[in-house]
């Protein structure tokens, strides 16, 4: 993204000179990143992943078991800090469908998302066969909530998408930021982010969102908050462009698995074919 001249002003008044060489650092990063069209950037936000039982082993780096959050894969990847302390930048709501594989050493293939929960690759989310409730059953395509997130010394920007038994969790951040007195916006205060078994399934690891500390410096906060302000106008920006590309696409058809299981990570199950008219 192209760092606005109200970014540059921010950076410039942080009191604290490491902080304002890493703001400086950081900005110079992901100075010309967008969320997705790869031949248009050259950076792009990484995510950060939830070590679960059935994450591969071999795409971990050295260290990382169920419940750890991880960045990157094996040995180019890193075991983040537990408890991970940020300054949510931005919340966006979406939608993800994924194809289950049928070999059980591969992980399940995303056919479609959505980046705003609106438009998907597939056209419109509401009127998708795929996003309906059947017999009582859970829609094949899920809602998420994606967030990003910035470390307290400005040294990393991250991406992580609450989905399936952690969604919950990610839905609970709006409640919690009306909960909290004095404050309004998400980075207003230091979140923090760490994990627990499920109560339902203990073998699988759920996202934890709480308050870390409710002190931000007053010129720090003014650059996340500018920072704020750039990063939900380039995603603007990006879900036009997603819904402009979805309008050149045409019709689609794909294969949907109508007996799988949603919170299975593999699953044959019956099949049949959904046609998308996106004109």
């Amino acid at each position: 993204m192209e760092m606005s001249e109200e970014v540059k002003a921010a950076i410039a008044g942080i009191s604290d000179k490491k902080l304002k060489e890493a703001a400086e650092g950081l900005m110079e990063r992901i100075n010309a990143t967008g969320e997705g069209m790869e031949d248009e950037v050259s950076f792009q936000i990484p995510y950060l992943r939830l070590v679960q039982a059935m994450t591969d082993p071999d795409t971990l780096p050295e260290g990382a078991v169920r419940g750890d959050y991880v960045i990157g894969t094996a040995a180019d990847g890193e075991k983040m800090p537990k408890p991970l302390e940020f300054y949510l930048v931005m919340v966006e709501d979406g939608r993800s469908y994924f194809e289950a594989s049928t070999d059980d050493t591969k992980a399940p293939k995303l056919l479609c998302y959505s980046p705003d929960g609106i438009i998907g690759k597939m056209g419109s989310c509401k009127e998708c066969p795929l996003s309906k409730w059947e017999d009582g059953e859970k829609s094949a395509c899920r809602k998420n909530r994606s967030i990003i997130g910035v470390t307290p010394d400005l040294d990393l920007v991250f991406k992580y998408v609450f989905s399936k038994t952690g969604y919950s969790e990610g839905m609970g951040i709006t409640k919690k930021l009306r909960t909290i007195r004095g404050v309004s916006n998400t980075y207003d205060f230091l979140w923090s982010l760490d994990s627990a078994p499920y109560p339902e399934r203990k073998t699988v690891s759920v996202p934890v969102v709480s308050v870390a500390s409710r002190t931000v410096e007053p010129t720090l906060k003014n650059f996340l908050k500018e920072l704020t302000r750039q990063i939900k106008e380039d995603h603007k920006i990006y879900v036009q462009m997603f819904r402009e590309s979805v309008e050149q696409n045409g019709t689609k058809v794909i294969t949907h698995e109508v007996d799988r299981d949603p919170d299975a990570p593999l699953n044959t199950g019956a099949q049949k074919e959904l046609t998308f008219n996106l004109d």
